[in-house]
């Protein structure tokens, strides 16, 4: 999915990749299959949670989520932009300031959150007094060098890398 920039979030010249069901079994897979599965591609897991409940993004890192339990529809791309419905085994890799916010979650809704190496993310939310440094940052973000599901090969490594950007 592709996101075109608003006039308070910059979104992605990058595809946010949407992996549905992408694990064999999740209905017998915990948080910890997800966070090692993470780890192992170069993907640092940094939480257990839901994701905001107010538009956000991150301008200086990517982000990875996975369903662990439970299911939600996330708004993407800021306000106007898409509803996708997440269920278990569903993993959203974020390129980074793609605007982002949960609408609705069942009780037991869980995801874990990873991130690129070691970074950590800044918070923004969907201002107009922010773009200019948002854009500033996302032009610096790297492309990770693994998918932070499929590794090596596929994902990220073939859609990103391929894109204006990556060259």
């Amino acid at each position: 999915m592709f996101f075109k920039e608003t006039s308070t979030v910059p979104n992605s010249e990058l595809a946010l990749l949407f992996y549905p069901k992408i694990v064999p079994n999740p209905e017998k897979l915990g948080p910890e299959y997800y966070e090692e599965l993470f780890m192992r591609n170069g993907w640092r897991p940094a939480w257990r949670w839901q994701i905001f409940t107010h538009t956000h993004y991150h301008p200086n890192t990517h982000e990875c989520v996975a369903t662990v339990y439970g299911s939600a529809k996330i708004m993407l791309g800021g306000d106007g932009g898409k509803i996708a419905e997440l269920a278990r085994g569903d993993v959203v890799v974020i390129p980074a300031g793609v605007g982002h916010r949960q609408v609705f979650a069942t009780d037991d809704f869980l995801l874990v959150g990873a991130y690129p190496g070691n970074l950590l993310p800044k918070v923004f939310g969907a201002e107009e007094s922010l773009m200019a440094e948002a854009r500033d940052e996302i032009a610096k973000v790297k492309i990770p060098d693994k998918d932070p599901v499929n590794g090596d090969s596929g994902g990220l490594l073939d859609l990103w890398k391929k894109s204006a950007r990556g060259k």
